[in-house]
């Protein structure tokens, strides 16, 4: 069996959103065969592992998570490999199963990530002139050109970027429990809110638990301002003056109550004490949650809040 040296290395990677959402993976190709060993490629075969990364090197103690095959993009040809030939490239598309990448964030906890990729590639070696007929199929086990000993290719993702691509395949627009997260409806006294909820979403998958709780709390208090007027303090006072035409009163009364409490939970100086009280992943899902929760149904109120009419 003929056994050549395919080297690999991965380009940077990109996402798409849509109905079935992908993550494309570039991979630049070398081949170091003998001059005798010229290929004609008639399979590749790819797997795609990730793995969290600890002062800039896999963490060897997490879990390697599974994502699942990487095939060839149909715009890739196969084509030969010969030797000293100018580098080629191959794109793989990976699915985005963003229940998978829901289990990822739970255990990624802020940290960068290290994508591995494992292909394979069958091949007929190539009959050469004045050489003897070759025979069987060739088996290459791609390695990685930084690293040769290695039979993958791996690429570390810092988790600035990992969030970019997050977002490339749609993930964030809804966030997977057993069921989606409530949609916020389009409402012009929540638009500069739901920019603090966004900047909230960002600290919480980047594992900043006491920022995420600032930026909800931000949120509630842009809505005060906002609906009631620039002075207002995310209060009983202003959250009854938001929610006036609710019916019937209990309702109303209860409402304000739960509004007026969640923003003091996210008021981070309600959690400094003596001794001080730990924030920790579970305390920013939960403000998440409720924050998320909270302007969702503001956003669906049969009048939800209005803008100061001063506001363009």
């Amino acid at each position: 069996m003929n056994e050549g040296s395919l080297l690999g290395r991965i380009a940077p990677i990109s996402g798409w959103a849509g109905f079935m959402p992908y993550f494309r993976l570039p991979v630049t190709l070398s081949y170091n065969g003998a001059m005798t060993e010229s290929l004609d490629v008639v399979n590749v075969s790819a797997n795609a592992y990730l793995l969290y990364a600890k002062l800039g090197f896999a963490d060897q103690d997490s879990a390697e998570h599974y994502l699942g095959p990487a095939h060839l993009d149909s715009n890739s040809s196969m084509g030969g490999l010969f030797p000293g030939s100018p580098s080629t490239a191959w794109t793989f598309i990976l699915p985005a199963d963003h229940r998978l990448l829901d289990h990822v964030e739970q255990v990624r906890k802020g940290r960068d990530v290290v994508l591995r990729l494992v292909i394979s590639v069958c091949a007929v070696p190539r009959q050469i002139q004045g050489q003897p007929n070759p025979s069987g199929v060739t088996s290459i086990k791609l390695r990685d050109a930084t690293m040769p000993g290695n039979t993958s290719c791996s690429m570390e993702i810092p988790k600035s970027k990992w969030l970019e691509l997050l977002k490339a395949v749609g993930y964030g627009e809804f966030h997977l429990a057993e069921i989606p997260l409530p949609r916020i409806n389009k409402v012009k006294a929540l638009d500069a809110s739901l920019q603090h909820v966004q900047r909230a979403w960002e600290h919480f998958l980047n594992g900043n638990d006491r920022e995420t709780l600032a930026a909800c709390h931000d949120a509630l208090e842009k809505l005060a301002k906002e609906s009631v007027n620039a002075s207002s303090k995310p209060d009983q006072n202003a959250f009854a003056k938001i929610v006036s035409e609710v019916e019937p009163p209990e309702k109303k009364q209860k409402l304000t109550l739960l509004l007026s409490q969640c923003a003091s939970l996210l008021h981070l100086g309600r959690h400094e004490h003596k001794p001080p009280v730990e924030l920790d992943h579970r305390d920013a899902e939960l403000a998440m949650l409720l924050t998320h929760a909270c302007m969702a149904y503001l956003s669906k109120m049969d009048r939800p809040p209005k803008g100061k009419s001063t506001t363009a």
